[in-house]
């Protein structure tokens, strides 16, 4: 299939996201503006939108689910893990962590999700979810931040929702908006976009910024197999975020040429993560999967001390 080169060129600027008014849609990023006709780049610079109780009666309310879910089909009593890849990327970007997660008894899934828009990838996690038998923990990289998140409140089983490097955004705002507030990050820098609208990422942006972190012939693999991301993904907006009413973990990766690093603490901040950060590029699961394996653990460790109360 024929490709088009994008030479992106987005501006750079602080991106300055005002506070939220209590039951209007968000506007940290105005959901209404266009996206940039280029691939969009992400500020390094942000601000918290929403306050610290962006919480909104989280865990009380995870609190009486976990209880009516108590001992549930999990194994050994833990919660299932559903890890979610993002764009440029597939199931087997997780093959470490899940590693770990099974040595250490954990039912784990790691489904293919095909990136043809938001409303594809949601109804592809509800498909998933529907066969976990028990609570759940659903585990998002990147794009998958935006797809957990795109959840919302409908999701029975789910009881905890961690971000690998990961998009978190609030109700009312999009990737576009978000994303033309600032400069094309290196890993972006030349995306290639086919005719039917999907964006991959370059060979070089692929090894040597995406996943700078990873020994050179196996992101040379990864960029193989790389699944492209339909441009709709930028414009669709966000409903009410899954993590308004679920607990939510964060992990930074500190070395991220692909979303910032303050871009990301911002996301967990607002959502009231608890937050590590490790010196990883942006494929944390891949190049640093122990990190990653524990922090989903810790999750799992803390919906269960919830239940048993």
């Amino acid at each position: 299939m024929r490709s088009h080169r994008r030479d992106v060129r987005v501006r750079f600027e602080s991106a300055r996201v005002p506070r939220r008014v209590p039951g209007t849609p968000g506007r940290g990023l105005s959901a209404s503006a266009p996206p940039s006709e280029h691939t969009p780049g992400l500020s390094s610079s942000f601000q918290i939108a929403g306050s610290c109780d962006a919480r909104r009666r989280r865990f009380d309310d995870t609190r009486r689910s976990i209880t009516r879910k108590k001992g549930v089909g999990a194994v050994n009593g833990q919660p299932n893990i559903v890890l979610v890849h993002g764009a440029w990327a597939d199931g087997s970007c997780w093959s470490g962590v899940i590693e770990r997660l099974h040595a250490d008894g954990f039912h784990v899934r790691a489904p293919q999700f095909p990136l043809s828009s938001l409303a594809d990838d949601v109804a592809r996690l509800r498909q998933v979810l529907e066969f976990q038998n028990g609570p759940t923990i659903v585990v998002g990289h990147s794009y998958g931040g935006q797809i957990i998140t795109a959840l919302g409140a409908d999701a029975p089983n789910v009881v905890g929702l961690v971000y690998i490097a990961a998009f978190g955004l609030d109700e009312g705002e999009s990737l576009g908006a978000l994303l033309s507030q600032g400069p094309v990050t290196p890993a972006l820098e030349h995306l290639f976009t086919d005719s039917r609208g999907f964006g991959w990422l370059s060979e070089d942006d692929f090894v040597n910024h995406f996943a700078a972190d990873v020994e050179r012939a196996q992101a040379k693999v990864m960029y193989a197999v790389q699944q492209a991301l339909a441009s709709t993904a930028f414009t669709d907006v966000m409903g009410v975020p899954a993590w308004t009413s679920l607990p939510s973990w964060y992990l930074v990766a500190q070395d991220d040429e692909a979303l910032p690093p303050d871009a990301e603490r911002m996301f967990a901040s607002r959502m009231g993560a608890t937050t590590v950060e490790i010196p990883s590029s942006h494929v944390a699961m891949v190049s640093h999967p122990a990190e990653v394996a524990d922090l989903v653990e810790k999750a799992a460790d803390a919906v269960g001390a919830v239940a048993a109360r």
